[in-house]
């Protein structure tokens, strides 16, 4: 049995989901500060649950239909 989780979004206890390296399913996230040279810096990573990580997505998915 896998450890649970807590996400650092909404606090809920979860099991790990998405653990193999994959390009299209995510359990989390980092923000990056991308210099003029496309050099990047990065902060914490959040681990999210799978409903945090479905709304953030939904979200970012969101905004970049609006510029169509």
């Amino acid at each position: 049995m896998a450890a649970a989780k807590k996400c650092d979004i909404c606090g809920r206890l979860y099991e790990e989901y998405n653990v193999k390296q994959s390009k299209d399913n995510f359990n989390g996230f980092m923000l990056l500060n991308i210099d003029y040279k496309g050099s990047y810096f990065h902060g914490p990573a959040y681990d999210c649950c799978p409903n945090c990580i479905k709304s953030i997505l939904e979200h970012i998915n969101s905004l970049t239909k609006k510029e169509e």
